[in-house]
């Protein structure tokens, strides 16, 4: 599961999580009552540099020794044009 994030407010620093699990149920008939459910450990940040892998899993960004997990409930999916779709949720560290 990959991310980009804005460092330094002069580049994205692309990384993934590489561990996570998580259950999807589609409501084809009906896709704003589909549902999402996932969760990520902290401590498995890949952004191809170690020594920033450390810094971002440190106390000054995820904090994974005292947040190993972040899950993620989608609360709202909303249509946003023909077969497209923005989904909404609630993010938990902890």
């Amino acid at each position: 599961m990959g991310f980009p994030v804005r460092c330094g407010m002069v580049t994205n620093v692309r990384g993934k999580f590489t561990a996570f699990e998580g259950i999807l149920k589609l409501d084809g008939k009906c896709p704003a009552r589909s549902e999402a459910y996932l969760s990520v450990p902290t401590c498995s940040v890949d952004t191809c540099f170690p020594e920033r892998d450390v810094h971002v899993t440190g106390p000054d960004f995820l904090n994974a020794a005292a947040f190993p997990l972040m899950s993620f409930r989608s609360g709202a999916i909303l249509h946003a044009g023909q077969d497209h779709f923005r989904m909404a949720g609630y993010l938990k560290a902890g």
